[in-house]
């Protein structure tokens, strides 16, 4: 679930606001999450129990509940709300105390000394370290081309992994 997927990645980088509370609107738009915490449409949550995989026979159809969200919309809208409502921290108007801003610091010191070290650590958080051998070794090598320099901090490139990672399959279907 996009929330769930949410929750777990403020959690894995210990996101805190300045102020204890938090600012919430509404995020049910397809270019955000696509669901709004404690406001599903029925008793069944967001999901049909009857949904059936796209592009199944019709003589072996696949009931697949969880796939009802996973359209063309969320799956974009999961990839813009990545970048300013995970990667930069999910500001909610111009309130900066009420920011919900995730902490970066160890991964930037990896991010500056040991790529590998970085994607596997992030792996390890993000995803159980069930990335693919051929997607880890895709990420160290887009690490390593992001030159660090005074206009490129080791944070550009912290950032760059986990938006990737995040949007990965690896990330997004639970297993």
């Amino acid at each position: 679930e996009p929330v769930v997927r949410w929750v777990q990645y403020l959690r894995a980088f210990d996101a805190k606001a300045f102020q204890s509370d938090y600012r919430w609107w509404d995020i049910s738009s397809p270019e955000n999450l696509g669901q709004m915490p404690l406001n599903a449409p029925s008793v069944f949550n967001y999901y049909h129990p009857d949904n059936l995989l796209a592009g199944q026979p019709a003589y072996a159809p696949v009931t697949a509940p969880e796939f009802e969200l996973a359209t063309a919309n969320a799956v974009a809208g999961w990839s813009s709300f990545g970048v300013w409502g995970m990667i930069e921290g999910f500001k909610p108007g111009s309130d900066a105390a009420r920011h919900a801003v995730p902490n970066y610091t160890y991964y930037n010191g990896l991010a500056q000394s040991d790529t590998t070290k970085l994607v596997d650590e992030l792996a390890l958080v993000l995803t159980a370290a069930k990335l693919t051998t051929n997607f880890r070794t895709k990420l160290i090598d887009a690490a390593n081309k992001l030159t660090l320099d005074a206009n490129t901090p080791a944070s550009e490139r912290t950032k760059m992994v986990i938006w990737l990672i995040v949007n990965s399959p690896e990330y997004l279907i639970q297993k």
